[in-house]
């Protein structure tokens, strides 16, 4: 006997991967690769495109497609948020670059972040990762990406490039 899933159908241009929809993201990537492949979401006000192949399109056509203005800079926040905010959308993220610029820093960056140099500060990074496992609470709930998927990749990268452990309270 198959047993039958009740989907709740969404509303794709309410779609919201960084709010309530979170946890069930797939649900709307599922059922936009099956109703609309590429949707217009009015929350993160952009198009949403879910299948490989017009992911790949778009990825390659960074003259249509650019990454640089992808998400518009938010304004109107707290003090301290929107000067974090500033600061990230000064300092682009490799993500938020286009073609030369991509390149360009992404061949500085492996050059830090190589198979050779992530292997010499493997030990570091270990610790990293058991000392932040440790902080878990050992009954009850956390948050697994605020308590801990968020802040060891930070660490490890300020480990690896040489920044004292400290530092790390001023990042976060």
């Amino acid at each position: 006997m198959e047993s039958v899933v009740n989907v709740q159908s969404h509303e794709l241009r309410s779609f919201n991967p960084f709010g309530s929809h979170l946890s069930i993201a797939h649900e709307f990537f599922k059922q936009a690769r099956e109703e609309q492949p590429v949707f217009f979401s009015e929350a993160l006000n952009a198009l949403c495109v879910t299948t490989y192949d017009d992911i790949k399109y778009v990825v390659g056509s960074p003259s249509t497609f650019s990454s640089h203005d992808a998400f518009p800079k938010p304004t109107g926040l707290p003090d301290a948020a929107q000067r974090a905010m500033d600061f990230f959308y000064d300092n682009s993220p490799l993500t938020m670059l286009d073609p030369p610029e991509h390149a360009t820093v992404r061949r500085i960056v492996h050059k830090g972040f190589n198979l050779k140099t992530i292997s010499a500060a493997e030990v570091q990074i270990r610790e990293i990762v058991d000392r932040f496992t440790n902080r878990l609470p050992k009954n009850g709930r956390f948050d697994l990406v605020a308590d801990f998927a968020a802040k060891v990749p930070l660490a490890g990268t300020m480990n690896v490039i040489g920044l004292p452990e400290d530092a790390y309270d001023l990042m976060t």
